[in-house]
């Protein structure tokens, strides 16, 4: 993926797809390989009593699960994923550019056929609802359409009330100012470090869509873009890639290339991302730390912003048509839009056809806002071009845990705030080491915040954080 999206040439699409389809038939292949399912079985007898969260049972879970879902898959449908993922992308990659949605509906149409037929053959009856279910079982191991669901009608209504109560509301804003990107990259590698990414085990490029990716803990890339006019964004986006990073540096390190060595989940991974950029990112004592760093590394015309303005300028609340750019306060509701839209595409009660029709009305439903075309609309993500059908939960997922986390770190370790504002990260980033890091995939995401927090992941915390921070920013009693 890294060298797919910083370093390969456009013209490199048409052989790239071809490498990538035979190397997922391989690993396939690999996956159900002769005799497997005997080495499982005397391994799983051979572990006696040990506790099902040890390294050796989480391995052979996750194995087993991996071979369990490639044994219902056949392999013309997982080299035909491959192919069209390679192709789709960059068919949606310049639909978009062209705002032409008649450009790339073919090629949803066909991810979609080929979507729906593994779904339908990875469903297992006493799992999974429908098809759909079964595709999001890849990113967020299960994940019931049903909870998510209920999930969303706590958060959504609360979440429209608070944009009515802060819309219109002025903060303190920095104006669109000229800094070199250069200077920025700079900016976002000191703010970077000073949280705890290891540049020795890691490296920050640049890529249209911004992406964190890796082979172990001592090889973690994070990508980023820049608005010449517009720092902030690049500070945003670094912070969440880097806590994509500091989770895959904090996994143990003895069990890379092991099952137990990955991730809990993809909504896991963006619970660390979503802390470290909104909770860390956007918090008074972290602007109190960044303010001086801005000075220096982007020139002193950027002295006459004090802190408290750098805070209060990302804690404006402005719907957006553009998911990446939407504030805290909206962000879910995109998600809750894609979510309600994606379950009717796979289940074929949407045809594409129809999909910009749908997506202007339950958008208009949403942000009372008219979408002025599909590049803003629903041409704007790129998850669908790469087959992603079910990954758009793990982000409301991981807002809800990261605010979850948040919290009990707080409770134990204290003023974090005051913290941040003496440059001091590092002990979140131990809580987090202790708490989620260490443990890989010896617990499910429901477990480890089961197991760091004392609670089921619920909205509350996250409603009541993004409540209280968001008043406060618009001096709302």
């Amino acid at each position: 993926m890294w060298d797919q999206e910083v370093m390969m040439p456009a013209g490199g699409v048409e052989q790239r797809a071809a490498e990538l389809e035979l190397l997922a038939v391989l690993e396939h292949r690999r996956t159900l390989g002769d005799g497997i399912d005997e080495l499982l079985d005397r391994a799983t007898g051979e572990l006696g009593d040990r506790s099902p969260d040890s390294p050796e049972r989480a391995d052979l879970r996750e194995w087993g699960r991996e071979r369990e879902r490639a044994s219902r898959l056949p392999e013309h449908l997982v080299a035909e994923r491959a192919r069209l993922e390679s192709h789709a992308q960059s068919a949606w990659s310049r639909a978009r550019a062209a705002n032409d949605f008649a450009g790339f509906a073919p090629w949803l149409d066909r991810l979609l056929a080929n979507a729906r037929s593994r779904g339908e053959a990875l469903r297992v009856d006493a799992r999974h609802a429908d098809a759909w279910e079964a595709l999001a079982e890849d990113y967020e191991p299960g994940l019931s359409a049903q909870r998510f669901s209920e999930l969303l009608d706590e958060l959504v209504p609360r979440q429209r009330a608070l944009l009515a109560e802060l819309r219109g509301r002025p903060v303190p804003r920095l104006p669109r100012m000229p800094a070199a990107t250069d200077r920025q990259e700079a900016l976002v590698r000191a703010l970077s470090v000073a949280i705890g990414f290891d540049f020795d085990r890691g490296r920050l490029d640049r890529s249209t869509h911004p992406f964190c990716s890796g082979t172990h803990p001592g090889d973690v890339r994070i990508t980023t873009r820049f608005d010449p006019e517009w720092f902030p964004e690049a500070v945003s986006t670094v912070l969440h890639e880097s806590g994509h990073g500091l989770y895959e540096q904090g996994l143990p390190q003895e069990a890379a290339g092991r099952p137990w060595g990955k991730a809990a989940s993809l909504g896991a991974h963006e619970g660390q991302s979503r802390l470290w950029e909104n909770h860390v990112g956007r918090s008074r004592g972290f602007w109190s730390f960044a303010q001086p760093l801005v000075v220096e590394h982007l020139g002193l015309e950027f002295a006459a912003f004090d802190a408290e303005t750098m805070w209060r300028s990302q804690c404006a609340v402005e719907p957006s048509f553009i998911r990446v750019d939407a504030d805290e306060v909206t962000y879910d509701l995109h998600v809750a839009l894609r979510f309600r839209i994606e379950r009717d595409l796979v289940a074929g009660n949407l045809a594409v056809s129809d999909l910009p029709e749908r997506w202007n009305h339950d958008f208009r439903e949403l942000f009372d806002l008219e979408v002025p075309d599909d590049r803003r609309g629903c041409l704007q993500d790129v998850h669908w071009a790469a087959g992603l059908f079910g990954y758009f939960p793990t982000y409301t997922l991981g807002n809800l845990q990261a605010a979850q986390l948040y919290a009990e770190a707080y409770r134990e370790l204290g003023d974090l705030d005051a913290a941040f504002a003496a440059g001091e990260f590092r002990p979140l980033l131990a809580w987090l080491r202790r708490r989620v890091h260490a443990f890989g995939a010896r617990l499910s995401a429901a477990e480890l915040v089961r197991h760091a927090t004392g609670r089921e992941l619920g909205t509350a915390a996250f409603l009541d954080s993004l409540e209280a921070r968001y008043r406060a920013a618009h001096d709302v009693n």
